[in-house]
């Protein structure tokens, strides 16, 4: 049977997955950021490389997963994207708590190759580098446009 996910199931899990990991003692909150660091082929990528944008959490898993919702928001792909990503993830999971858990750690790994993370008391640093130059962006998270699995709740529940 082929799963009916929506992005409200992704949210519910995300925010499950944030109390879990904030009532451990295995939370160690960052701030993620995400785009191959010598592109800028979506506003998303652009604002990531740039440190402008990222997503404060708890984990690496709920901190990928939202900076690919993030992507959704900012790129407006939420439809085509999310809907590319059901199609190469499991989708024939049940839609189900382990489904949609599944499916959270896909997202995730979406993100997995070009993500960075920081502390969020830390100066973020990270060197933008090309065919001929390089430049390094510094900044610290009063700079940065912060997501967090409650502002991306926020923004599909006004949709």
């Amino acid at each position: 049977m082929m799963a009916s996910y929506t992005i409200r199931n992704v949210l519910d899990e995300l925010f499950r997955m944030e109390h879990e990991a904030r009532s451990s003692n295995q939370s160690v909150t960052k701030v993620y950021f995400s785009g191959e660091f010598d592109s800028n082929r979506t506003e998303f990528e652009e604002l990531s490389n740039q440190l402008k944008i990222g997503v404060l959490a708890p984990s690496a898993i709920i901190g990928k997963a939202c900076l690919r919702l993030v992507r959704y928001i900012i790129d407006d792909h939420e439809n085509s994207l999310f809907k590319r990503d059901l199609e190469d993830a499991y989708q024939h999971f049940e839609c189900d708590r382990a489904g949609i858990t599944r499916l959270v750690y896909y997202l995730a790994y979406t993100e997995e190759q070009y993500c960075t993370s920081f502390f969020p008391k830390d100066t973020f640093k990270i060197i933008l580098q090309d065919w001929k130059s390089e430049t390094t962006i510094q900044t610290t998270i009063n700079h940065v446009d912060i997501w967090t699995v409650q502002r991306i709740q926020e923004w599909y529940s006004k949709k």
